[in-house]
């Protein structure tokens, strides 16, 4: 790592003797010269010198690329990009009216917002949470314990898991992911070591999501409500540091056996960009008080791009209809 950082002062030497060769030799021909019709050299101040050579190092590409490999070699891919330079919109075309209460379009990597529409509202988030409930899970729990779903797990009409069953925590995240299963949330909460909802609450704070409260791991409740900058802020995070839970989220479909009996019965993604080429992974969401709410994060041109639209009338239609109009005016 010395002889790195010797070598690289040594070619910031040298191109600041470069700087100052060039100008010093800079001539400017000067009209009305003396009978001796020399050209006046024009010397530099030393301060312009130095300003001209740090100014070459400064915005010199290939030195700026050089300098954060040697002080940051350790910085995962993501972090690294995360500061690029966003898309840029390429003609005027005006974004899809909106069918829904909120709207928003970012970049993943800089938060950057492409289009938004009531971005600030609050509304009720429904299975949104369980991108949350999920992240916390991954975090704080044993991925290869077992648990048994009981009756108290099951609401009527929820008849995707049953109960007897024991499953890992591992594929009750899948199935919370994968096909919304409420029953699966509510085992994963009840065998949390602490208070599942505090911490959710908790780490909705440290993540920075002012707007945002968590009553249940479901999302049933309409209490449970957030707003659509702040989803983005918890898409980000989870893009980044839990990448396979966008991994399961884009399944079309989950195997999941029992634990004990060894017997696997498989299902179908409630969202049906599930399987796409250019699907990244989210979450869909519905109730009564929300409406249709999906969050979906899509790659364009080898950036994650993230859309939200909340209290929407038809989602899936919604959502293509703004990948669409992106990806014909952002280059």
């Amino acid at each position: 790592m010395r002889a790195t950082f010797e070598k690289f002062l040594f070619l910031a030497v040298m191109l600041v003797v470069a700087v100052v060769g060039n100008q010093v030799g800079a001539v400017r021909p000067v009209e009305n010269s003396t009978a001796s019709n020399l050209p006046e050299v024009i010397l530099p101040s030393p301060s312009a010198v130095v300003g001209a050579a740090l100014e070459s190092i400064v915005i010199s590409p290939s030195v700026a690329e050089a300098i954060s490999l040697l002080d940051a070699p350790q910085v995962a891919s993501v972090s690294s990009q995360s500061t690029a330079a966003a898309l840029k919109k390429i003609s005027e075309e005006l974004p899809p009216l909106p069918q829904s209460q909120s709207v928003l379009v970012a970049d993943v990597q800089s938060g950057e917002p492409y289009h938004s529409f009531e971005a600030e509202r609050r509304w009720p988030t429904a299975s949104l949470t369980k991108l949350m409930a999920a992240a916390l899970a991954m975090r704080n729990m044993d991925a290869n314990a077992k648990i048994e779903l009981l009756t108290d797990d099951f609401r009527p009409g929820e008849m995707n898991l049953r109960s007897g069953e024991t499953y890992y925590v591992k594929d009750l995240i899948r199935a919370m992911l994968v096909f919304s299963s409420n029953e699966a949330a509510r085992a994963v909460a009840r065998n949390y070591r602490g208070d599942f909802m505090a911490d959710l609450n908790k780490l909705a704070e440290e993540w920075g999501m002012p707007d945002t409260h968590f009553a249940e791991p479901t999302g049933l409740a309409s209490s449970n409500q957030s707003t659509a900058r702040d989803l983005l802020v918890m898409a980000r995070r989870v893009y980044q540091e839990y990448p396979n839970i966008l991994e399961v989220s884009r399944k079309t479909k989950v195997t999941l056996s029992d634990a004990v009996s060894g017997q696997g019965r498989s299902f179908v993604n409630t969202n049906t960009f599930a399987g796409e080429t250019n699907f990244i992974g989210g979450k869909t969401g519905f109730t009564r008080d929300a409406g249709e709410n999906l969050l979906t994060i899509f790659n364009h041109r080898n950036r994650p791009v993230f859309i939200v639209v909340l209290g929407s009338t038809a989602r899936f239609d919604e959502t293509r209809e703004l990948i669409n109009w992106f990806r014909n005016n952002y280059r």
